[in-house]
């Protein structure tokens, strides 16, 4: 509450400042509208009552009022005219900097942001927009790097080290990140996110017992409860106090539509340990079902029509069997027909494909001229006098 009084004080500040660099306006209107929330009207107010529209001042309130309304396109074309009139002011670098990359221009948001560290190397926003930048890049150490940075010059600031630490997290540097929150912490003992962090960490470092009083933590001072329980229930399972994991996950069950898959592992694993096997094994399947991509069938299967098409048959018969570990296919029985067949002159393994293919048409009908061949391949495989050399020197259809 505190931090949401103090960021529109914040703002106000600003808006005053520029309208009262420009004496043409009505001040006191001019900063209602922005009180008010009303950019746009101020935006038009602002361009009405100017002399010259490329005033540093008229400039600057225009730039602020685009911003703060959401009409970036307008905020960048009048902030990089500021930028033009001069290239070293560090807060015209820095809002178009930002500009740039909420337009999506990473390109030349790092370059500005770059620029900006040049002019101010001990200013800590400086390093978390860079941070911003390669995070957008997928460039996740120099992410790291410049937060870290951006922690040593204020080890303090909560925002700074919560990511920080998240990021050492994703890093698997948990010492490390259990340090940053530890140092923030005792500047903003109550502040949720370092809390958040700090259980997270625990949880890696595996100090369960602390892990758990700092979610209990959370709790008390309003965090997500069904986002902690979660966390709580893992806790729980790895601490082996089964029966408070079991407790905690059904708990979160009754206040949400389906559990996640790693709460469904760790409730049903509780069960096992606790020998109720029944409710273990179910939990235990939902997991594993929850776990399956209702894409990886076709990924196999994708994979062993690759294999198959560079002579690699044997491995296209393994990716096309694991399809089948997740899905029945027509196509994947058909193909595992052929290539027995007529690659690896296995005839055998290709009548049982063959047999399940044909049992498939009762879910799927496939093509007339393809079910034709199959039921006359199996007939030669099962009498192999009635004309296997002529229906070996034709073709299956594809």
């Amino acid at each position: 509450m505190h931090l949401r009084i103090i960021t529109l004080l914040t703002v106000i500040l600003s808006a005053y400042e520029l309208v009262s660099a420009q004496d043409s306006l009505n001040n006191d209107y001019l900063l209602n509208l922005y009180q008010a929330g009303d950019y746009a009207r101020a935006a038009e107010y602002i361009k009405s009552t100017a002399t010259d529209s490329m005033d540093i001042s008229t400039l600057k309130s225009l730039g602020y009022a685009y911003r703060m309304g959401g009409n970036l396109a307008a905020a960048e074309e009048t902030y990089y005219a500021l930028y033009q009139q001069d290239t070293s002011s560090f807060t015209t670098i820095m809002n178009l900097a930002s500009i740039y990359f909420n337009r999506g221009n990473i390109r030349e948001a790092s370059s500005l942001y770059q620029r900006a560290m040049l002019i101010d190397s001990t200013n800590i926003k400086v390093y978390q927009r860079l941070s911003e930048v390669a995070v957008k890049r997928n460039e996740t150490l120099t992410a790291h790097g410049y937060l870290h940075k951006a922690n040593s010059l204020d080890p303090t600031n909560a925002s700074v080290a919560y990511n920080l630490s998240m990021l050492s997290i994703s890093l698997q540097a948990y010492a490390f990140a259990d340090s940053v929150v530890h140092t923030a912490l005792d500047a903003d003992p109550e502040n949720i996110n370092l809390l958040y962090a700090k259980a997270v960490t625990k949880d890696y470092l595996k100090d369960y017992p602390e892990a758990l009083a700092t979610c209990e933590q959370l709790m008390e001072l309003g965090s997500d409860s069904l986002m902690i329980m979660s966390m709580m229930g893992a806790m729980y399972y790895y601490n082996k106090d089964y029966e408070d994991c079991i407790q905690t996950l059904t708990w979160l069950e009754n206040q949400i539509t389906d559990l996640k898959e790693g709460d469904k592992y760790y409730l049903a694993m509780s069960y096992l340990r606790t020998k109720e096997y029944e409710k273990g094994f179910t939990y235990l399947d939902a997991a594993i079902e929850q776990s399956i991509s209702p894409n990886t069938a076709r990924y196999y299967r994708e994979k062993g029509e690759i294999q198959h098409l560079i002579g690699h048959h044997k491995s296209a018969v393994a990716s096309y069997r694991r399809s089948l570990d997740f899905s029945s296919s027509a196509v994947a029985y058909y193909q595992l027909a052929l290539i027995n067949d007529y690659y690896l002159k296995s005839e055998d393994e290709a009548l049982v494909y063959y047999r399940q293919f044909v049992k498939m048409q009762e879910v799927g009908p496939a093509q007339p001229d393809i079910l034709e061949f199959v039921q006359s391949r199996i007939q030669d495989i099962v009498k192999p006098s009635a004309g296997r050399a002529l229906t070996d020197s034709l073709a299956p259809p594809q």
